[in-house]
């Protein structure tokens, strides 16, 4: 096809941001334009994807900001948690017009052919709306694949099977009031959309999910659905040297339990724990703020490592589970134990440990004895190395980033308005 120009809303932390990427690497290497709303803190890998970083004008990031507040710890009580969820709703709200009439702006001025989102950019569908441009959304970690009837085909908690659908809803749109929105913007109501909220953020002609086949259970699903595989973006480090893989000692086990200061106190535990087997350890502190001293010249600490580089090097892993790492994990045949924090992390271990692909150890099981018994029950399944293996080669085999970029294209010249004479 002819070179086409791509919107690409890509706001997050590192999970929803990198798979973004990915793709803007590929759609660039291909000949295309991507023009990229991303975090500050990202603008260097959105240069090294070939895209072209664009800062917002007339809003502020909100999800960036309620993150901030709600994380607070002076902000404990019930009632002020409440209180700064309402006014960060509020905001949100207010802000998402203006973001609409901003990437509208940037649409029309650019020529853009389609817009593509990841679900933390609420108001890309109503700019795609308003411009008549094609919109595809991206799901970055296994939540965001739906059934039929627009529900998680794997919710993050067991009891979301059991609250009707209608009610769940109902519940979204009252959390996220987005049909204000709507309507301030001149657009008619949606149909054939369980909620404003599901409508805003899953496209129903394209929505890439970076998930393998397989992974979730089989069953009717919402159209315009396809599993792209796991993928992620190796962002650049100019200031950091490639790391020594050849002084790894044969063995060795990659600790990797958070990205966030907030786990707890795992990584000390988990350290704590392994230590005494003796086996190699490398283990990444990342935002870990509790890092134990004196474990043993067998235990080496590091506040990064290239995962890429170095997961075809080790024995195993020990995580929290989020996708990022998991998926990599998984592309390179590493066997995991999973020892989940919040989130999706929770769901992404316990269905890759019913698939046999991954020991899962839940928060509150998780003490320096069974973080113990399990990592070395883990290094002896031979069973899961080899299934693991195997998965790994079917997802080297898969190439994602194209995919994705193929699709795009496709829904382009399907869809996309031509394009007037200059």
């Amino acid at each position: 096809m002819n070179n086409a120009t791509f919107l690409v809303l890509a706001y997050g932390e590192a999970g929803h941001t990198l798979p973004m990427l990915s793709i803007v690497e590929e759609l660039t290497r291909r000949g295309h334009r991507a023009l990229v709303y991303a975090p500050k803190k990202f603008t260097h890998g959105v240069v090294a994807a070939g895209g072209e970083p664009l800062e917002p004008r007339t809003f502020q990031v909100p999800f960036e900001r309620m993150r901030q507040r709600m994380a607070d710890p002076k902000k404990r009580r019930v009632h002020e948690a409440l209180r700064d969820f309402r006014r960060s709703r509020e905001e949100l709200v207010e802000e998402i017009p203006r973001m609409t009439r901003e990437w509208e702006d940037v649409i029309q001025a650019q020529r853009v052919d389609c817009v593509v989102s990841c679900f933390t950019a609420l108001g890309a569908r109503y700019a795609a709306e308003r411009t008549g441009r094609p919109f595809a959304s991206v799901g970055p970690n296994p939540l965001m694949l739906f059934d039929a009837n627009g529900g998680m085909v794997l919710p993050p908690h067991p009891l979301m099977k059991h609250l009707p659908r209608r009610l769940f809803n109902s519940l979204m749109d009252l959390a996220l009031p987005l049909a204000r929105c709507r309507e301030q913007l001149g657009l008619p109501a949606r149909k054939n959309s369980p909620s404003e909220l599901f409508g805003n953020v899953v496209s129903d002609t394209l929505h890439l999910v970076t998930v393998h086949e397989g992974f979730h259970p089989e069953g009717p699903r919402w159209p315009g659905q396809l599993c792209v595989g796991p993928m992620s973006f190796n962002l650049p480090r100019p200031e950091a040297a490639p790391f020594p893989v050849d002084t790894l000692a044969p063995g060795t086990v990659l600790v990797s339990t958070t990205t966030l200061p907030m786990d707890g106190g795992l990584f000390r535990r988990t350290l704590e724990a392994l230590a005494p087997l003796n086996v190699p350890l490398l283990a990444t502190a990342a935002g870990a703020a509790d890092i134990p001293e004196g474990l043993g010249a067998h235990v080496r600490l590091e506040s990064f490592v290239p995962h890429d580089q170095l997961l075809p090097h080790v024995s195993a892993l020990v995580t929290h589970g989020g996708w990022g790492i998991t998926g990599r994990a998984l592309r390179q045949g590493v066997p995991m134990l999973i020892t989940p924090l919040f989130g999706d992390q929770p769901l992404i271990g316990a269905r890759l440990a019913e698939l046999g692909l991954a020991y899962h150890l839940p928060k509150k099981q998780a003490t320096k004895e069974a973080i113990q018994k399990a990592l070395a029950a883990l290094l002896a399944d031979t069973a899961l190395h080899e299934r693991v293996r195997a998965l790994a080669a079917k997802l080297q085999a898969l190439d994602s980033p194209r995919l994705s970029a193929e699709a795009l294209e496709k829904l382009v010249a399907e869809r996309a308005p031509r394009r007037s004479a200059a």
